[in-house]
C-alpha cells in the first residue's frame, strides 16, 4: 500500500490503472482523478505548459481494464511546439472520437483488441463495450460515462485508417483521394495477375499448358446478409466507396434503376434459397441478400460484392461478375455458379445493354461455365465457405446504416482474404501432398478395354463438337423396375428348378455349381444357429426345415457325384462318410468336392474337364456378380428419383434387399470357387484374371471404394448431417471386377455402353489429376513471385514523397516501407525453402509413375488443423 502522494509519483506514465483505497475495514474502487492525478499533453513527464489548456470535466478514456475519466490539460505553448489537440492525443496513443473540441478518446491498444476479437471471433461492438463496463464496475454501484456511440465512431475510423496503412495510400503523392476502386483489398497472390507473376504473352504458351493460366472464378449469394432501413446513404455514407470488396454504390444503383420490374433468375432445379427468399418477409428491408465472386483459392476479389434489392436478378449479378473481370484482361475464365444453366442462356445478348464501362473485351470461347463439384480439388464451392465466415457478422450488420455496414462487411472480406494470404504455406503444400498419390493412382488404374479406339475417337468428337453424343451419358433405354422383377423371379426359378433335379441332363458344370451352393448353404445356417443362444419355438422349427431342405439337396448331390466321380468311393478309407444319415447335422457334412480331394488321386477321381468347368465357374460367378451389382446401381437411382413417402421406401428398400442378398451370394460363390481352383492348379497365370475378391472390391459402376478413416469421418458426422456423409466422385477408381468384361459382339448391350461412360469418367479423372498436380506446381511458382514484387513495390513506395513531408514524417514512411518489403522477402524465402523439396518431385519429364515424395514430420505439424479450412 502507498500513501496518495507515492501513488500519484508511481501513475504519471500510468493513468489508466484502477486502484483501491483502504477506508476503515475494507477497500473501496476510486479514480486516480479523485486523489488529484492531472495528465499533461505535449510535454514530458514532470513538466508543466505554461500556457496549458484544461480539457473537459469528464474527459473519458476507453481502455482495455474499463473506462476511465481522467483530469486532462492540453498544451497550448506558442511556435512550433502548438499542434491541435486531436493531435496531441494521437501522440500519446489514444485516439479521439472527434477532432473537434474531443471528449472522448479510446486507446490504441482497445481499438486493436476489439478489431481482432470482432473480425475473428464476431464479437459485437455492443457486447464488447458492455464488457468494458463491467469490467469498471461490477456492482453498478458507481457512474460510468455512456460513450457507446463514440466508441463505434472511433472503431470505424480505426478500421479505414489501418486499410489505408496497409494499402500504402500514406506513402501515395494523391494521398487518400487518389485511392481507386478496389484498390485496398487483399489481392490472391496464387491467381494470374498480368504482368506480376505470369508471362507477358500468353500465345505463345502450348495450348496443352494454356489451362495453367485461367482465372477460376465462383459466383454466388446469399441471403442471410439482410439490412432493414435504419438510415440512408447521405445521412451514413461509406468511408471507404468501392475501394475495397463492395462495388461503389453510386453507378451500380444507377445501372439497377434501368431493371426495377425484372424478376429472379428462374432455376430449372428448384434451388431452396431462391424460394425460402421469396417467401421471407421484405417489410423495411433495404437489402435482402448479397451477391459476391470469389477466386479458387476462395479469397474475395475486388469490388465483387453487391447488394441484393430483389432476390438474385439478372442485373444484380451480371453488374457484379463484369466487374469482377476488368483487371482480367484477355485471361479464360472457369465461372462457376449453381444456376449457370439459366445464368449463361442469354448473357451475350444482356451484355449488349450494359453500360460501356462493363462491356470488357471478354469473347465467347474465353468463357466456360460450370456447375460446381465438376472438379477435384476445385469442387465450385469454395464462396459456400466465405458466406459461413461472414454470416457471423449478419446479426451485427442487419441493423447498421448503408455505409457502417458497407465499411465493416469490407473489412471482415480483408481479414479473410489476409488469412487466406498466411495460410497459402500450408494451404498449397497440403493440397500438392494430397493430389501427388491420386495423380499417381489414377494413372495407374486407367486401363484401356479392347473398343478403347471407338469410345476414344467418340471422346474426341464430343470435345471438338458438344452436339455430338456425349461418352459421358448412356445413351440406351434406362432398365425399368418390372426388367428388375423378372430377372430377379426368372433367377429364383432357376435356382428352385437346379436344386431339386438331377436327371440325365444334369451337366458337370451344374453338378460343380450345387455343390457350391450346398457349401454356402451350410456355412449360413451354421453361422445361423451359432448366433441364436436361446432358440424359440418358431425358430427350431425354421431350422428343421432348413435342415430337412439341406438333407435334400445334399442327397442330389451324392447321386451327382455318383457319376461324376466314380472312383471316389474306392479311394476313401472310409467310404462310409458318403452316406448321408438322417441323424447327421447336414450344415456338419464334408461334400468331398475335386477340390477337396489329394491330388494324387486327382486323375482317378474327377473327369478330365474339370478344371476348364471350374475357370468357367469363376468367370460366370464373376458375371453375376456384375449382373447384381448393376442392378444395385439401378435400384439405387429410381429410389432416389421416383420413391417417396413410408410406404413406398419401405417396399423399396425390401426389393433392394433382395438385390443385395443376391450379391452376397455371388461374391460368396465366387470366393469358393477360386479357392476350389486354387486348389486344383495352385498359384499360376489363371490369378491375373481371377484376382482375390475383396469387400472393397464389390462396388458398382461409379461406386467410390470408401476407405476406413471415411468410414469413421462418414459416422463421426451423421448425428450433424442427419446422413452419411457423402464423398467425392474426384477419387473414384473402378473396381477390378469390371475389367475382365467380355466385350463380344454377342455380349450385354447394356454393359458396354456402362463401361464405355466408365472409361471416359476414368479418363477424365485422371487427366483432371495430373493438371490439377501442374496446376499447383505453377500456383506456388505464382505466390513466390508475387511475394518478390510485391517486396519491391514497398521498396519504391519508400522515397515517393520525400522532399514534400518533413523528416520525422518521411523517416516513419520509409521505415513502415522497409518493414513490408522485409517481411514480404522474407516470405518468399520461406515458401520457397518449403514448397521446393516437394515440388521438386513433379517435373513434365519424370511423369506421374515416377514420383516419389518424402514427407517430413514437420509438415504435418505445420499445417494441422488450419484456422482457415472452416472460412
Amino acid at each position: 500500500m502507498l500513501c496518495s502522494s507515492c501513488t500519484l509519483e508511481k501513475h504519471l506514465d500510468l493513468p489508466l490503472h484502477q486502484i483501491e483505497r483502504w477506508r476503515k475495514d475494507c477497500f473501496q474502487q476510486m479514480s486516480l482523478k479523485e486523489i488529484g492525478l492531472n495528465l499533461q499533453l505535449g510535454h514530458m513527464k514532470h513538466e508543466c505548459c505554461a500556457r496549458r489548456v484544461p480539457g473537459c470535466k469528464d474527459f473519458t478514456i476507453i481502455h482495455v481494464n474499463g473506462i476511465h475519466t481522467v483530469s486532462v490539460d492540453f498544451c497550448g505553448c506558442q511556435g512550433g511546439l502548438m499542434v491541435d489537440h486531436w493531435a496531441q492525443l494521437l501522440w500519446a496513443h489514444w485516439f479521439p472520437a472527434t477532432p473537434l473540441d474531443p471528449q472522448t478518446c479510446a486507446t490504441f491498444e482497445v481499438l486493436c483488441v476489439f478489431h481482432t476479437l470482432n473480425l475473428q471471433g464476431h464479437t459485437s461492438g455492443y457486447d464488447f463495450y458492455k464488457a468494458l463496463e463491467f469490467m469498471t464496475d461490477p456492482t453498478s454501484l458507481i457512474k460510468v460515462q455512456g460513450r457507446l456511440p463514440a466508441f463505434m465512431i472511433m472503431v470505424c475510423e480505426w478500421q479505414h485508417l489501418k486499410s489505408l496503412k496497409r494499402g500504402g495510400r500514406g506513402h501515395s503523392l494523391t494521398g487518400v483521394i487518389g485511392t481507386q476502386e478496389g484498390e485496398l483489398a487483399v489481392q490472391c497472390r496464387a491467381c494470374p495477375a498480368a504482368g506480376i507473376n505470369i508471362p507477358e504473352h500468353l500465345e505463345n504458351i502450348p495450348p496443352s499448358s494454356r489451362f495453367l493460366y485461367n482465372l477460376f472464378l465462383y459466383m454466388d449469394a446469399n441471403f442471410r446478409l439482410r439490412n432493414c432501413m435504419r438510415s440512408s446513404e447521405e445521412k451514413d455514407p461509406a468511408l471507404a466507396p468501392g475501394w475495397s470488396y463492395f462495388n461503389a454504390s453510386r453507378p451500380y444503383h444507377e445501372h439497377l434503376k434501368k431493371y426495377v420490374d425484372q424478376e429472379e433468375i428462374s432455376t430449372c432445379a428448384g434451388f431452396a434459397a431462391l424460394f425460402l427468399a421469396n417467401l421471407k418477409c421484405r417489410k423495411g428491408v433495404r437489402v435482402t441478400g448479397v451477391g459476391g465472386v470469389v477466386c479458387r483459392h476462395e479469397l474475395w476479389r475486388p469490388n465483387r460484392l453487391g447488394d441484393l434489392q430483389k432476390g438474385e436478378r439478372y442485373c444484380n449479378m451480371d453488374y457484379v461478375f463484369l466487374f469482377s473481370i476488368t483487371s482480367a484482361g484477355t485471361l479464360p475464365i472457369v465461372l462457376s455458379y449453381d444456376v449457370m444453366c439459366q445464368w449463361k442462356k442469354i448473357f451475350w445478348s444482356r451484355i449488349e445493354a450494359l453500360p460501356d464501362h462493363l462491356r470488357s473485351s471478354l469473347q465467347k470461347e474465353n468463357l466456360m461455365g460450370v456447375i460446381p463439384k465438376f472438379h477435384i480439388v476445385t469442387d465450385g464451392e469454395g464462396i459456400e465457405h466465405n458466406w459461413s465466415a461472414l454470416n457471423g457478422a449478419a446479426c451485427s450488420t442487419k441493423e447498421m446504416g448503408p455505409g457502417v455496414r458497407q465499411d465493416t462487411l469490407d473489412d471482415f472480406c480483408g481479414f479473410s482474404n489476409y488469412k487466406k494470404v498466411l495460410s497459402f504455406s500450408n494451404t498449397l503444400l497440403r493440397r500438392m501432398l494430397e493430389c501427388i498419390p491420386e495423380a499417381v493412382v489414377q494413372q495407374r488404374m486407367f486401363q484401356e478395354p479392347n473398343q478403347l479406339y471407338q469410345w476414344a475417337k467418340m471422346l474426341i468428337d464430343w470435345e471438338e463438337d458438344y452436339c455430338k453424343p456425349c461418352p459421358y451419358e448412356d445413351h440406351h433405354d434406362a432398365m425399368m423396375l418390372s426388367d428388375v422383377r423378372l430377372q430377379l423371379a426368372q433367377e429364383d426359378e432357376v435356382r428352385g428348378i437346379a436344386g431339386v433335379s438331377g436327371g440325365e441332363e444334369t451337366t458337370t458344370s451344374s453338378f460343380l455349381m450345387l455343390g457350391l451352393d450346398i457349401k454356402c448353404l451350410q456355412q449360413d445356417l451354421y453361422i445361423d444357429i451359432k448366433e441364436k443362444q436361446k432358440i424359440s419355438t418358431l425358430q427350431a422349427a425354421a431350422f428343421s426345415e432348413c435342415r430337412a431342405g439341406l438333407h435334400r439337396k445334399i442327397q442330389n448331390f451324392r447321386q451327382l457325384q455318383d457319376a461324376y466321380m466314380p472312383s471316389l468311393r474306392h479311394c476313401l478309407e472310409d467310404p462310409a462318410v458318403l452316406n448321408v444319415a438322417a441323424d447327421v447335422l447336414p450344415e456338419s457334412l464334408t461334400l468331398f468336392m475335386p477340390s477337396n480331394v489329394d491330388s494324387s488321386i486327382h486323375h482317378q477321381v474327377c473327369v478330365n474337364d474339370l478344371v476348364d468347368i471350374e475357370i468357367h465357374i469363376c468367370h460366370a460367378c464373376l458375371e453375376e456378380l456384375r449382373r447384381h451389382l448393376r442392378t444395385r446401381t439401378f435400384l439405387n437411382c429410381w429410389k432416389v428419383n421416383n420413391v417417396t413417402g413410408q410406404q413406398p421406401n419401405t417396399r423399396a428398400r425390401g426389393l433392394q434387399h433382395a438385390n443385395d442378398l443376391r450379391v452376397h451370394s455371388s461374391k460368396t460363390r465366387y470366393r469358393r470357387s477360386r479357392q476350389c481352383l486354387l486348389s486344383l492348379l495352385g498359384s499360376g497365370d489363371w490369378e491375373k484374371a481371377l484376382w482375390p475378391l475383396e469387400d472393397s472390391d464389390v462396388r458398382g459402376l461409379g461406386e467410390k471404394a470408401v476407405l476406413a478413416w471415411e468410414e469413421e469421418d462418414a459416422e463421426r458426422l451423421q448425428p450433424v448431417r442427419g446422413a452419411i456423409a457423402q464423398l467425392g466422385e474426384g477419387c473414384c477408381v473402378l473396381s477390378w471386377i469390371w475389367y475382365s468384361v467380355s466385350m463380344g459382339e454377342d455380349g450385354d448391350f447394356r454393359m458396354h455402353e456402362a463401361l464405355c461412360v466408365e472409361w471416359a469418367k476414368a479418363k477424365a479423372r485422371a487427366a483432371r489429376w495430373s493438371e490439377e498436380l501442374m496446376l499447383i506446381e505453377e500456383e506456388m511458382r505464382r505466390v513466390i513471385e508475387y511475394c518478390q514484387w510485391w517486396a519491391g513495390w514497398w521498396a519504391e513506395r519508400a522515397t515517393v514523397r520525400g522532399g514534400e513531408v518533413d523528416d520525422q514524417l518521411l523517416e516513419g514512411l520509409q521505415s513502415y516501407a522497409a518493414e513490408q518489403a522485409s517481411i514480404e522477402q522474407h516470405r518468399a524465402v520461406q515458401l520457397e525453402a518449403k514448397w521446393v523439396p516437394v515440388s521438386a518431385t513433379h517435373t513434365a519429364s519424370t511423369g506421374l509413375s515416377s514420383i516419389e515424395v518424402e514427407i517430413d514430420d514437420d509438415y504435418d505439424m505445420e499445417f494441422g488443423d488450419d484456422d482457415n479450412d472452416n472460412d
